[in-house]
């Protein structure tokens, strides 16, 4: 069997079988998270009794998210699905303001999509003390560090970082917090071997979801960098830079919208405007020099951006589309 044929096989497998599972919970909503999940959504609701609510959930961008090329059938029937689906749905949520104005522009919708951003849970106040970057790396007081948290793996802006660090001086180093493939991890040292900064990069493995911000608290300097290889990628919002804030550290972030704007709005670090190593390494050094401001302004940001506030407008949606579901069924 060819993979196309595998592929279409499969995603109708989970079609029927979503739908069939969903039907047995006799669900009063159902939140449809992302594209791929609408169909079966739809078909709940068409072969409920009862009113069913869906609220859908973009998570990326879909139809423009990172896929392999070359695919024929696949890109009609995400347009048909999401075009369709998302006009009938109750409620449409996503995780970014430009994802959000895409959807609404796009599929002319009277209302623009609810913002859920991702963003860790309430914790304490950032501290530095909390941090295991220096003890895990071997690194002392008097080390710069610049700080990665996440999978570790290609378009988050590890390969950039790599190549500003030997613009910067030898006392900077890179440490990365986070799990990846063995080819993966293989792969940054393979690089760090090649620019000849090897000794300055540093795998110190992964902490609990939980934990991250925590673990990040005793670098120096965050860098949040998605290479746009896709619209859904330009318009992100990673979860690392949220957790960066969190942890108390000013951000060097890539020059894409969503990004720029939040890291701009709360005065937390630099936008890096150009795409060479040395713009990188300019924006990095500009917040060694003086990252107190930065790290203030972080630290004080960080108490407003919590998961239980961020929730406040998906609750609000949850209890509209109840309440309609409730005065449908009487």
């Amino acid at each position: 069997m060819g993979e196309r044929a595998y592929r279409t096989m499969a995603l109708g497998t989970y079609w029927a079988n979503a739908t069939r599972a969903g039907r047995r919970l006799a669900p009063d909503v159902v939140h449809a998270n992302d594209a791929n999940t609408l169909v079966p959504a739809l078909a709940i609701r068409a072969l409920s009794r009862s009113r069913v609510g869906i609220i859908y959930d973009s998570h990326e961008l879909w139809r423009h998210r990172n896929v392999r090329p070359g695919r024929l059938l696949a890109p009609l029937v995400e347009r048909i699905t999401e075009s369709v689906g998302i006009r009938l749905v109750d409620g449409v949520l996503t995780v970014s303001p430009s994802i959000a104005d895409w959807l609404q522009s796009t599929y002319r919708l009277a209302e623009t999509p609810s913002l859920v951003r991702n963003i860790p849970v309430a914790d304490g106040p950032p501290d530095r003390r909390t941090g295991v970057l220096r003890e895990r790396a071997g690194l002392g007081p008097q080390d710069r560090v610049i700080a990665y948290g996440g999978r570790i793996t290609t378009a988050r802006g590890i390969e950039e970082t790599l190549a500003a660090l030997p613009h910067l001086d030898d006392h900077v180093h890179f440490v990365l917090l986070g799990y990846g493939e063995e080819a993966a991890l293989e792969e940054v040292r393979g690089q760090a071997r090649t620019l000849g900064v090897e000794h300055r990069v540093h795998l110190v493995g992964a902490v609990p979801p939980a934990e991250v911000s925590r673990a990040l608290a005793d670098g120096d300097v965050a860098v949040v960098h998605v290479r746009p290889i896709c619209l859904s990628y330009r318009f992100a919002l990673p979860n690392k830079l949220f957790e960066s804030i969190r942890a108390g550290l000013p951000i060097a972030a890539a020059d894409l919208p969503d990004m720029s704007a939040v890291v701009e709005e709360l005065g937390v670090g630099e936008v890096f405007r150009g795409s060479s190593p040395e713009d990188l390494a300019d924006a990095l050094r500009a917040i060694l020099e003086a990252p107190q401001a930065y790290r203030e302004r972080a630290v004080a940001a960080a108490p407003l951006l919590t998961w239980e506030r961020e929730i406040q407008g998906m609750t609000a949606m949850y209890r509209r589309v109840l309440r309609n579901v409730s005065a449908g069924a009487r």
